[in-house]
């Protein structure tokens, strides 16, 4: 009776999980760009100047690529049919100095999300294909199947100086309003916000700020670029 019994539950355990097991999304294989992340240790990801062009390469057979800041790395997915997840089995990468410690830093993220265990939703998003990574139901990560175009970039053209800065710092966009501007300390702190006042910024006082690096989110008519500071 105890054989059979667990014979029995054997097949009602076997029915369960084929009735729920899936393959994944097909469209999750192929190369990833990096749009987003959450970072905890460094500035928010699209404040770092230079940017970091980060990608993802999943294959049919589970195998993983790609580029972080200055390393490349490998490796390999088990992926759980049931639950519909992906958990990192083998890992390789470069260990190149990125000479930005930020860059540093975002890596070491980066690599945990990428070869940790995560669920994932891949939707449209006008555009192309987004890929979102979740971590335990928190969003961790957002890809695309796409770059964003040499044009996209060089629509928004911002020059800042004196740089190094004192006191005074000046703003001077071609062909764009300047509206807004935010500035984090490196470790990603947001310290103040700039609205303009009279129809766009040309220049902000900085003399509160403390000595050291800075990013500038600066938001304009044609969207958003970054730039770096220093204050002395």
């Amino acid at each position: 009776m105890i054989v059979k019994k667990n014979l029995i539950l054997s097949a009602l355990l076997f029915w369960s999980v084929s009735c729920f097991a899936q393959n994944p999304n097909p469209d999750i294989f192929q190369t990833w760009h990096l749009k987003d992340m959450f970072i905890q240790f460094g500035p928010p990801f699209d404040l770092m100047d230079p940017p970091v062009y980060a990608t993802l390469t999943i294959s049919e057979n589970f195998d993983f690529s790609g580029i972080g800041s200055c390393n490349t790395f490998s490796g390999s997915y088990v992926y759980d049919s049931v639950l519909d997840r992906f958990t990192g089995d083998e890992f390789e990468a470069t260990n190149e100095d990125c000479v930005f410690p930020y860059h540093n830093n975002f890596e070491q993220e980066y690599f945990e999300d990428v070869t940790g265990i995560w669920e994932y939703e891949i939707i449209e998003d006008g555009i192309g294909l987004q890929l979102n990574i979740y971590d335990l139901f928190e969003l961790d990560a957002i890809f695309t199947n796409y770059t964003l175009s040499t044009a996209d970039v060089e629509k928004v053209k911002v020059a800042i100086y004196p740089n190094p800065v004192a006191d005074i710092l000046s703003i001077s966009s071609i062909n764009n309003r300047v509206l807004s501007i935010e500035i984090y300390t490196i470790e990603g702190k947001n310290v103040t916000i700039h609205t303009a006042v009279n129809q766009e910024i040309n220049n902000i006082n900085v003399t509160h700020l403390d000595s050291g690096i800075y990013f500038l989110n600066i938001f304009t008519d044609d969207g958003r670029i970054t730039k770096r500071i220093v204050k002395n």
